[in-house]
């Protein structure tokens, strides 16, 4: 604190050395004026040269009297004065209307009593588990050429379609033999596509039990909705990218959220799960802030086995927006919210997923191939193939050379460098685990262990209102502009006009 008065103390300082520097330099030039006003006098009247100062100061009669070069040099200190001013005035103005480009400015809001507080989103993602049972069974032990010849599958072939099927961009070749792989076909011998569908589950009741918020059982399906991440199949609670009640658009903001809670209720503010075991899967949790999805630059943990409960403990503090802030620009504001869309998808706008769409654009148009586990790719495993891996691969690494540089940065993620409007901190305080007593489910439970007392809040600081008056308070203090003044100053120029056309005064 000490050290921000300092610097408010320095900035007014730096501020008030100017003033002072601009004002000296106009008093030194009417010193200078009036000084030649003296001397003059001085040489023309001798001993009366005070009051021939005086005259020339405040005798007009006098002043129209006076040889041209003295007339010369009025014009020219006037004309050096106005120059000056003009250029005060402009740098003035420039400085208003930098000011006036980032119009918007973050507080800290500490009114908590009445709030109503949205709980943080939670997303469980399918990772790839041990057991290779479900691959064998549905594919079968052997398989045809493409010569008609049988081609006997073994523990190393399911290995590697265990590892096909959950393919990701975080993990993209994890445990994958393209060699293995062409050994039956470029889609190692399965139909991607049906095989996923039907082995991993695509529905919240195929991986979760119960779900309770704030002690009260919820339905899962409303609450976990399955998506398409960058860690592959998600069920995402409390987030953006949830439909509304009537199934038409996502979420616009927190205020929408399903999962809420007030700092006047007084019961736990937790959230839990329980989840089935299944040893074809692993679970990945993620506790995120609700317009994000599951990305490479959250933080993970891999939930254990049956019959354990695991307790996070959390705090939160959002940020949020004054309604006049969303009229401003997304230049004045520096930030973009998730209901200004910007590709054809109609999804929330969010840094991570912008920056996701960004990448799978670059995949398509240099390698004609994605990963299948994409919000907006419909481009099928069967098609891209595992040969194309590579390419996936190859790109990625130059990619994430060229993200070293700053023109790297402007030409990979271009408008992707705009945050969220709305967002939350999330702060994890604590993890334990304790034994749960099921020998089917595990269970996780995520408590907001603070009531918030704190919240940012982005207002509305510097109004277009408020450069139109700042521009005209500058330029009355200079020039003594004001419309009227401005309107007469036309009128002036009409009527000069006209005394150098007699014969259109005359008409």
């Amino acid at each position: 604190m000490i050290i921000f008065d300092r610097f408010l103390c320095c900035v007014k300082l730096k501020l008030f050395g100017k003033v002072i520097g601009w004002t000296g330099l106009m008093i030194s030039l009417m010193i200078a004026y009036a000084t030649f006003l003296v001397a003059g006098g001085r040489k023309s009247a001798g001993q009366n040269a005070p009051n021939e100062v005086l005259r020339h100061l405040f005798n007009d009669e006098v002043h129209q009297q006076k040889i041209g070069w003295k007339k010369s040099f009025a014009r020219t200190f006037w004309t050096c004065f106005i120059a000056i001013s003009f250029l005060l005035m402009v740098r003035m103005l420039r400085s208003t209307i930098r000011k006036g480009t980032i119009s918007t400015s973050i507080n800290l809001d500490t009114s908590y009593r009445d709030w109503d507080n949205a709980f943080p989103a939670v997303s469980l993602c399918l990772t790839k588990g041990r057991s290779t049972a479900p691959i064998k069974a549905s594919v079968g032990t052997s398989m045809l050429r493409e010569d008609g010849g049988e081609f006997k599958l073994s523990m190393r072939h399911y290995r590697v379609m265990q590892s096909l099927l959950f393919v990701n961009y975080q993990e993209p070749t994890e445990g994958i033999s393209i060699e293995t792989c062409l050994e039956m076909n470029t889609t190692c011998g399965m139909n991607f596509d049906y095989q996923r569908k039907k082995l991993i589950p695509h529905t919240c009741e195929g991986v979760m039990d119960r779900v309770f918020y704030m002690g009260e059982e919820m339905n899962c399906s409303d609450i976990f909705i399955p998506m398409e991440t960058e860690y592959g199949t998600c069920f995402v609670a409390n987030s953006l990218y949830n439909k509304r009640t009537d199934g038409q658009e996502n979420l616009e903001n927190f205020d929408d959220l399903p999962l809420r809670f007030s700092n006047n209720d007084y019961r736990e503010r937790s959230f839990e799960f329980h989840y089935r075991e299944n040893d074809f899967l692993l679970y990945k949790l993620f506790i995120h802030t609700p317009e994000e999805l599951p990305n490479g630059k959250l933080e993970s943990v891999g939930l254990r086995k049956i019959g354990g409960m695991t307790k996070f403990a959390i705090k939160t503090t959002e940020f949020l927006n004054q309604d006049d802030v969303k009229y401003e620009s997304i230049e004045a504001r520096e930030c973009r919210f998730p209901f200004e869309r910007f590709d054809t998808l109609n999804l929330p706008y969010s840094l991570n997923y912008c920056r996701y769409l960004k990448r799978i654009q670059r995949e398509l148009e240099t390698c004609n191939c994605t990963f299948p586990l994409g919000l907006s790719s419909n481009h099928s495993m069967n098609e891209c193939g595992v040969t194309n891996f590579q390419c996936l691969h190859d790109l990625a690494t130059a990619t994430n050379l060229e993200m070293k540089t700053e023109e790297g940065i402007k030409r990979n993620i271009g408008e992707c460098l705009v945050p969220s409007c709305v967002s939350m901190e999330i702060v994890k305080v604590g993890e334990s685990d304790f034994k749960f007593g099921s020998t089917t489910t595990g269970s996780v439970k995520i408590e907001v262990v603070n009531m918030p007392t704190l919240r940012y809040v982005r207002r509305v600081t510097f109004t277009k209102l408020d450069m139109i008056v700042q521009v005209g308070g500058i330029i009355g203090l200079f020039f003594g502009a004001s419309v009227l003044s401005i309107l007469e100053l036309f009128y002036l120029i009409y009527q000069m006009f006209n005394l150098k056309n007699p014969s259109k005064k005359g008409r």
